[in-house]
């Protein structure tokens, strides 16, 4: 059986709990995101108003 030498290949080093981190919080960003639209929007916020409030939100987050 022939024997293969891998030695040459620049080692790939693949984080699959990195991934998911990344992907959790984008997830959680969003879902926080919806919640925060829903709530300006049921104190009637719309248009510029509730532009500003979630622009707001996503500074305050990032």
């Amino acid at each position: 059986m022939a024997h293969l030498d891998l030695t040459h290949f620049p080692r790939v080093h693949f984080n699959p709990f990195g991934f998911f981190a990344r992907f959790g919080k984008a997830f959680s960003e969003a879902l926080h995101m919806s919640r925060v639209a829903e709530d300006a929007m049921a104190r009637g916020e719309t248009g510029e108003a509730l532009h500003k409030t979630l622009q707001r939100e996503w500074n305050a987050l990032n």
